[in-house]
């Protein structure tokens, strides 16, 4: 899943934040009223090397009313607006160049204002490569724990440090406080959330597992992190926090603002949050959503809204997959290669990529400036 984050700016002359590599770069750019048509990417500068992450930044003149942005030639990202940013993650695709379009748009017809491109070389850090078929994701104490209560998982948390996403590297920290903070603000203990639960339950009820996905992660206590919501996921449904880990590093990111699965113009993403949970269908992806999260079903801003369902729910599929009387049972990756695809009994690259992640805690290097995380 490719997963994308824009960052809108309202002022004149613009003031754009670039990010690479976690050093941030402040550039001012002025855009005269009423200059001839153009689309420009202002940074990074093209040829630039990066590893994890870089903000590509672009604007275009005032007729600018919306952008399509490509990667390698391929439909990425539709914007509105006439400025903005785009994190181009470089952990998703190979070392060596890679270019990034931006295309402007106005109506009416969709005319083309514009466009401009920039080539980045990637060049990542090859000691986060480790052979798939010796990771540890078959190691011992990985997926046979047994399944505890939601207090007794928060009992077993580790206090942890933010998450770069946390402290604002992309904009989206007051996002990811609310859904964090979303029980320790009293929200999972109203009748409102009740309904919400009862909703997405009444499609599971002949499912012991689904029925234990609640989100109720009061006993974490006020201003729980990311990686402390992780940890509780995980001891509830028997994994090893490291599980969880990787999850947000390859898929959500670790930003409850993450959306992806997106329809054909690149707008009405379906699966949303660090779990990138599936809760609705779009024309490129029509039998998508998760049963009881569906647009216009009660409880479908769950995994929208509250970080612990999301996790929660995202858990409890692959403790389900990995417990069930299919080619996954007793097999960690086939049970995250199920969490792509449910049908699927061989190993793909996200599996893959999940277990390398798992063997070298590359979430430290990519969203924790390489402090350990606890877990």
């Amino acid at each position: 899943m490719f997963t994308l984050f824009i960052t809108g700016l309202s002022m004149k002359p613009l003031v754009m934040t670039l990010i690479l590599v976690g050093v941030v770069a402040i550039l001012s750019v002025a855009r005269p009223v009423g200059a001839a048509s153009f689309m420009a990417i202002s940074a990074p500068l093209t040829s630039t090397k990066v590893s994890d992450g870089v903000h590509v930044v672009y604007s275009g003149s005032d007729d600018v009313a919306w952008v399509n942005i490509y990667l390698d030639g391929h439909f990425a990202k539709s914007a509105s607006g006439n400025f903005g940013n785009y994190l181009f993650d470089s952990t998703l695709v190979g070392d060596g160049n890679h270019t990034v379009k931006v295309v402007g748009h106005n109506y009416p017809g969709n005319t083309v204002v514009g466009d401009s491109s920039i080539t980045i070389d990637v060049e990542n850090v090859a000691s986060n490569i480790v052979d798939p078929q010796t990771t540890s994701c078959t190691a011992a104490n990985m997926a046979d724990n047994p399944t505890i209560s939601d207090t007794a998982a928060a009992n077993l948390v580790n206090v942890t440090q933010q998450s770069k996403v946390e402290n604002n590297a992309f904009g989206t920290a007051n996002v990811n406080t609310a859904a964090n903070d979303y029980c320790g603000n009293g929200n999972c203990s109203t009748q409102a959330y009740a309904n919400q639960l009862a909703g997405f339950h009444a499609p599971w009820r002949s499912s012991p597992i689904m029925s234990r996905v609640d989100g109720h992660c009061e006993a974490l206590g006020a201003h729980p992190t990311t990686a402390q919501i992780m940890q509780w996921a995980a001891f509830k449904w028997g994994f090893s926090p490291t599980v969880v880990y990787a999850e947000g590093t390859n898929d959500g990111k670790w930003d409850m603002a993450s959306a992806g699965d997106c329809d054909s113009t690149g707008h009405n993403c379906c699966s949303v949050g660090i779990g990138q949970i599936a809760y609705c269908n779009n024309d490129k992806h029509p039998q998508h959503a998760i049963q009881g999260l569906n647009t216009g079903s009660a409880g479908h801003l769950l995994p929208k809204e509250n970080t612990c369902f999301n996790l929660d729910l995202f858990t409890a599929f692959i403790y389900r997959n990995y417990h069930s009387a299919t080619c996954a049972q007793g097999n960690l990756r086939l049970a995250l290669a199920q969490w792509l695809s449910p049908s699927l009994c061989s190993t793909v690259h996200y599996s893959d990529t999940m277990c390398n992640s798992i063997a070298t805690h590359d979430w430290q290097h990519r969203f924790f400036s390489d402090q350990t995380v606890p877990y």
